[in-house]
């Protein structure tokens, strides 16, 4: 049995007078991880396993029985090094997919959408290759990943150059790929993102807005990037590179914010999405999800053929969470992570034991495996479970393997615009715009003496290997070959990883 420490538990009515306060004013002092006597000596371990897993910082939101356990943070926020705290924003990528299931359901519960009804019904434009999923796929289907349905150009588009349309997302549905079995996908949320804009005549980032996050407190939460960028204090996406931590030159934007992967929030913020969950569609004694809705929010929907892990036992998905058991095959255990370049997040909860726990951090694998270390920490202390294997020496050993391998380091060579016969011709001959009829617009431009390429908002750093030949990176490890096409002295081709680009306009023109 796990001790409850009533003393050091912050009222949600306090929490709810901390938001209220102006911007300015100094907010109400939350119990920390120190302040919490089954947490007290974890801070030493986590401010150690920053350094050793090559994560910048972190911030965490701890709740049990309907209050704010404890708000912490914990390293730096920027290469700046200001420290991070409950209050920072954070990129939370994948972890978005529980708020737009809610989102969903939320229209459930206005009854405006029926979560068995064919996604045909919303989105007349949906044509899938198998006609008889076309005509069946439901909302359900899409919000527990049992169809399978996968789409690389469109993760790509959405995710990283947000060159993407409702014309040209159609388009790419029709070649889809189908598992037919239970398979995670972006795609199953983009298309709820679009059942949520066709039903409320809303973008999916403003209805979330005013009927969720607006009802719940989420002052500092948002689907927009120039929200979460632009305004307050927020993280910088940072990378470990040669030793050294940058600034990611990859960050998100407003068009590649999208339905599966496209928010933002704060630890405070956390905290309370938590007690809407762990209070079953509850938060500060107000209903936002009705109690129906939240038992099916929550309940199983879909299978795995086997489960997954040992003690985070993955078991299927319920409406936007994984489900499965935490430890005990009698401990139901809901949570989501999320990853991308420079950030990652980790969301997770008890229903029966209404604990949650949150973790939220600015670098890629460093974060997730903070995450993974802070919230089985955490739970295991909460649930009273001793003597359990410490995971952090085993991450603490892979950090290290990443460390050391070359892909962690921008490719050598010169940028093909200074190299000896890195080009053919003068840089200024290369620039232009290159089209695709799925990959979209490339665009080459001479910045500084150097000669780079924008696909949409992804940059990518070129680096000659051979005269017109190049390696184009957006980060270490994220690369393509390329080369340029010529023809009579002009360039009329770019050829990246598996898609030629043709220039829009002849050079010289």
């Amino acid at each position: 049995m796990r001790a409850r420490q009533t003393s050091f538990l912050l009222p949600l009515t306090a929490t709810l007078a901390a938001l209220a306060v102006p911007a300015q004013a100094q907010v109400p002092a939350t119990p920390r991880i120190a302040d919490v006597p089954e947490l007290s000596d974890l801070a030493a371990r986590w401010t150690a396993a920053l350094a050793a897993l090559d994560a910048p910082g972190f911030a965490l939101a701890v709740v049990m029985d309907g209050q704010v356990l404890a708000l912490d943070a914990f390293g730096v926020r920027n290469v700046a090094g200001e420290p991070a705290t409950p209050d920072t924003g954070y990129y939370i990528a994948s972890a978005t997919k529980p708020f737009t299931a809610m989102g969903v359901c939320l229209l459930v519960d206005d009854g405006r959408v029926e979560l068995d009804a064919p996604v045909k019904k919303y989105l007349p434009r949906l044509e899938l290759p198998d006609a008889e999923l076309t005509a069946t796929l439901t909302l359900r289907d899409l919000l527990c990943h049992r169809p399978g349905l996968d789409c690389g150009p469109i993760v790509q588009h959405d995710a990283y150059t947000g060159q993407i349309t409702d014309e040209l997302y159609f388009e790419l549905l029709r070649t889809a790929e189908i598992a037919h079995e239970v398979s995670y996908s972006n795609v199953h949320f983009t298309l709820a993102g679009r059942v949520i804009e066709a039903v409320s005549g809303q973008k999916w980032q403003d209805f979330l807005a005013r009927r969720l996050f607006a009802p719940a407190g989420m002052t500092r939460t948002t689907a927009y990037a120039s929200e979460l960028y632009g305004k307050s204090e927020h993280a910088e996406p940072m990378l470990l590179v040669g030793g050294k931590w940058i600034r990611s030159p990859l960050v998100k934007t407003d068009r590649t914010m999208h339905a599966a992967g496209g928010m933002g929030t704060t630890a405070r913020d956390a905290a309370r999405w938590l007690i809407l969950n762990t209070e079953r569609g509850e938060l500060g004694g107000r209903r936002i999800l009705s109690a129906a809705l939240a038992r099916e929010f929550h309940a199983q929907q879909s299978a795995h053929p086997e489960p997954r892990g040992r003690i985070r036992i993955e078991q299927g998905f319920a409406l936007g969470w994984n489900i499965g058991k935490y430890r005990d095959p009698a401990r139901p255990y809901l949570f989501h992570g999320g990853g991308y370049v420079g950030a990652a997040s980790y969301f997770c909860f008890l229903p029966e034991e209404r604990i949650g726990v949150a973790v939220l951090s600015n670098s890629g694998e460093g974060g997730a495996d903070i995450g993974t270390i802070v919230s089985i920490d955490i739970l295991d202390r909460l649930l009273g479970l001793e003597n359990q294997p410490d995971l952090l020496p085993t991450y603490a050993d892979e950090a290290r393997r990443r460390r050391d391998d070359p892909r962690h380091v921008f490719p050598g060579g010169a940028n093909p615009a200074r190299a000896p016969g890195g080009l053919s011709l003068p840089p200024e001959k290369y620039a232009g715009t290159y089209t695709h009829p799925q990959g979209g617009e490339l665009e080459l431009r001479v910045e500084d003496g150097e000669l780079r390429a924008h696909a949409g908002d992804l940059p990518y750093t070129l680096f000659a290997t051979k005269p017109d030949e190049f390696t184009a990176c957006v980060v270490p490890g994220m690369t393509e070959a390329g080369h340029f096409e010529l023809d009579s002295g002009q360039v009329i081709a770019v050829q990246l990883g598996s898609e030629r680009f043709l220039r829009a306009v002849a050079a010289g023109r």
